[in-house]
């Protein structure tokens, strides 16, 4: 991680979060900072889904601390969301508006500067200035993840989570994504990804956390090993569990 000043970007402190009494985050204490680039790898139900929602405001720890810019989301939660785009497997836009309709209304709300252009911008950048006018609703899968997308980036946050970002996406559109975010990371954006594509890894040259049942068991600083290599790190660490 990049020491960028004496706090870091994110603070996580002892945080747990339950569902029906089984710990979903257990007892996590993380710090990251100002333009750090991770990503999160684990099984299903590892916990990383949770630790966005956490980390967004979206849900609220059972126990412990997260402070954002070191401001505690328990208390500034609506300043926190103006500094983070969230994605993820919800797209968090109305399906009756078409996505200018859509955009426009988030735009307003965050008092996006130069908003009819950024809405272009991004709109051509992912591919998606010919479905500008069309209802959500009447878009495929595959789109409407780009429209989220475009929605997570918007605001231009400071900090973006992004959850299963290639989930739905073809192969074209993946490669942009990957473009864009190496671009993001260029000018210190603090970028965390959840993915169960290892390659996505490698591509992004980041950081590497693997997380089980709430906990993270091994940290890799931009590993340059293999894909193969990367995919057998990981397959010891889930198998023995033990924290790295």
């Amino acid at each position: 991680m990049i020491p960028t000043n004496n706090k870091p970007e994110i603070q996580i402190s002892k945080i747990s979060k339950y569902f029906n009494n089984n710990a979903a985050i257990n007892n996590l204490t993380l710090d990251i900072n100002k333009g750090d680039l991770i990503t999160f790898v684990g099984p299903n139900g590892s916990g990383k889904t949770t630790l966005f929602k956490l980390i967004s405001t979206i849900l609220t720890p059972d126990s412990g601390t997260i402070k954002i810019k070191n401001l505690n989301t328990r208390n500034k939660s609506q300043l926190i969301k103006s500094k983070i785009g969230f994605t993820s497997h919800d797209s968090f836009l109305y399906k009756d508006l078409t996505l200018k309709e859509n955009l426009n209304f988030i735009g307003n709300l965050f008092q996006v500067k130069n908003l009819e252009q950024r809405i272009l911008s991004l709109c051509q950048k992912f591919q998606m200035s010919d479905f500008i006018n069309r209802p959500l609703k009447t878009l495929s899968k595959g789109l409407v993840k780009r429209a989220s997308l475009i929605r997570t980036f918007l605001n231009d946050p400071e900090i973006l989570l992004l959850d299963e970002p290639l989930s739905d996406l073809d192969v074209e559109s993946q490669k942009i994504l990957i473009e864009f975010l190496k671009n993001e990371s260029l000018i210190q954006k603090t970028i965390l990804i959840s993915t169960h594509q290892m390659e996505l890894c490698i591509e992004l040259k980041t950081q590497i956390m693997i997380i089980k049942q709430g906990k993270l068991i091994k940290h890799l600083n931009t590993p340059s090993a293999s894909i193969s290599t990367l995919k057998n790190i990981y397959a010891e660490s889930i198998q023995s569990g033990d924290i790295n």
